[in-house]
C-alpha cells in the first residue's frame, strides 16, 4: 500500500466506514473555521500585502496571543513591523516549514477574500506538523465556489461506488470530508492533505517520463515536473491565458530553463479549433460564447491531435487544472489514455458534478484506472483525482 510513504499523523486508528454515508456521519471537524479568543501561541500565514493587517487583526481578536512569526507569501524581508497589543513589534518572517520549529503553535491562515497559490504550498508543508489550521476571520458558508445540499441525493449510488472503489483508506476519508463540505458549504469538515498537490506517491513523475501539464498558472508544478523527469524526460506545458503564459516564460528565464520544457500557448479541449478565453480572475476560462467582455480568442487542441502532431512515442503523466474544461479535454485524450495509460492528475472542483463525472468518464475510456483522491486546501477548491492503470 502506498500509505507507507505518507505521514502516519492523519491515518485513522481503524479503517473508514464501509459506506460513504456512514463515513460522512463520522467525519469530524478537522479544521477550526474561525479563531477562538483564548488562542495563545500562533504562527500566521498571510499574503505579503496583508501580513501586517493579519498580525494586528489576530492580536486584537486574541489578547492572549503570542505571535511567533509570519509565513509570508513571496516574502522578501526578514521581518515585518506591526502594532501588537499597543506596542510596535518586529516579527520574523518564517520559512514555509516553520511549524517544525514551532510545533506548539497553531497555524492561523489569514483569509482576506482569497488564498494565493504559493501560500497553499506553504500550508501543505505546515500541515505535516499540525492537524489544525485555524482560518481567520471565519470563512462564510459556501465560500470557495460551492454548496449543493442535494449532491448526495442526486448521485447517491455513483458516489457510494466511487467511495468504495478508491484505492486507499486515506482517499476515502478525504473524499467523505469533501462531499460533506459540499453538502453543507462548510469548510470545517475538510481533511488536511497528507501529500502536497500533484505529488501523490502513487502518481509521481519518474526520470525519463513524458508529461503533459495543462494549466500552468505560476509554473511551480511545471518546474517541479521538469526537475523530476530529468534530461531524458520532457514536459509539455499548456497555458492559454496570455498574461499567465508570459509570466511562465519570465519565471523559467529567472530560475533557469531546465531544457526539457516545451511551452504551448493553447488550451486543451475535445478537438482542435478556436474558442474564447475569459481574462477575468487569476486563470483564464474557456468560453463557448462571447458573454464576457474580457474574453479574447484562444487556440485549443486535443491531446490526441497534439500527440500525433508532435509524434509522441509515449505519455507517462497527464495533469489537468484547466478551469472547468477537464471533461472536454479528457474526451480529446481518449486514444492517448487507451494507448499509453498515463498516470493522471485531474482537478475535480471547477464544477459541482465534476467529482462524479470525471471518474466515470475516465473509467468509460479505460476501465482499469484506479483512483486516489486528496483535498489540498482548507476550502472547497483544489481537490484532485490521481489515477493509475498500469
Amino acid at each position: 500500500m502506498y500509505e507507507t510513504a505518507l505521514s502516519p499523523l492523519l491515518l485513522p486508528a481503524g479503517p473508514p466506514r464501509t459506506r460513504l454515508l456512514d463515513q460522512m456521519a463520522a467525519t469530524p471537524r478537522y479544521r477550526s473555521n474561525g479563531l477562538p479568543e483564548d488562542t495563545r501561541d500562533v504562527v500566521i500565514f498571510a499574503d505579503r500585502r496583508n501580513a501586517v493587517e493579519a498580525c494586528e487583526a489576530v492580536a486584537a481578536h486574541c489578547p492572549q496571543a503570542v505571535i511567533a512569526g509570519v509565513c509570508v507569501h513571496k516574502g522578501e524581508t526578514s521581518s515585518i513591523t506591526a502594532r501588537i497589543h499597543g506596542e510596535t513589534r518586529s516579527l520574523p518572517v518564517l520559512a514555509p516549514d516553520c511549524l517544525r520549529d514551532f510545533p506548539h503553535c497553531l497555524a492561523v491562515l489569514y483569509w482576506s477574500g482569497c488564498i494565493v497559490p504559493d501560500l497553499l504550498y506553504h500550508l501543505e508543508t505546515a500541515v505535516r506538523s499540525t492537524l489544525s489550521i485555524a482560518l481567520f476571520p471565519r470563512i462564510p458558508m459556501g465560500t470557495g465556489r460551492k454548496r449543493d445540499a442535494a449532491l448526495y441525493t442526486r448521485h447517491r449510488d455513483i458516489l457510494e461506488r466511487i467511495y468504495a472503489e478508491l484505492g486507499d483508506d486515506e482517499s476515502r476519508l478525504s473524499f467523505a470530508s469533501v462531499i460533506k463540505g459540499l453538502l453543507t458549504g462548510e469548510v470545517d469538515w475538510l481533511r488536511p492533505p497528507v501529500c502536497p498537490e500533484y505529488q501523490h506517491p502513487a502518481t509521481l513523475p519518474a526520470p525519463g517520463d513524458v508529461v503533459i501539464d495543462a494549466g500552468l498558472f505560476d509554473s511551480t508544478v511545471l518546474r517541479r515536473f521538469a526537475l523530476a523527469v530529468g534530461a531524458q524526460g520532457h514536459v509539455y506545458g499548456f497555458e492559454p491565458e496570455p498574461a499567465n503564459f508570459v509570466s511562465v516564460q519570465k519565471t523559467l528565464a529567472h530560475y533557469g530553463d531546465p531544457g526539457n520544457v516545451t511551452l504551448v500557448q493553447k488550451g486543451l479541449y475535445s478537438s482542435r479549433g478556436t474558442m474564447l478565453i475569459s481574462d477575468a480572475g487569476p486563470s483564464g476560462t474557456l468560453l463557448a460564447t462571447n458573454d464576457d467582455v474580457a474574453a479574447s480568442p484562444c487556440e485549443v487542441v486535443d491531446v490526441d491531435g497534439f500527440a500525433e502532431e508532435y509524434k509522441l512515442s509515449r505519455l507517462d503523466l497527464l495533469k489537468m487544472d484547466i478551469e472547468g474544461a477537464e471533461l472536454d479535454a479528457l474526451r480529446g485524450a481518449a486514444a492517448s489514455l487507451r494507448r499509453w495509460r498515463p498516470k493522471l492528475h485531474i482537478c475535480a472542483y471547477h464544477h459541482i458534478d465534476d467529482i462524479v463525472d470525471i471518474p466515470l468518464l475516465i473509467r468509460e475510456i479505460v476501465p482499469e484506472y484506479r483512483f486516489h483522491f486528496t483535498a489540498h486546501v482548507p476550502y472547497l477548491n483544489e481537490y484532485v483525482y490521481y489515477a493509475t492503470a498500469r
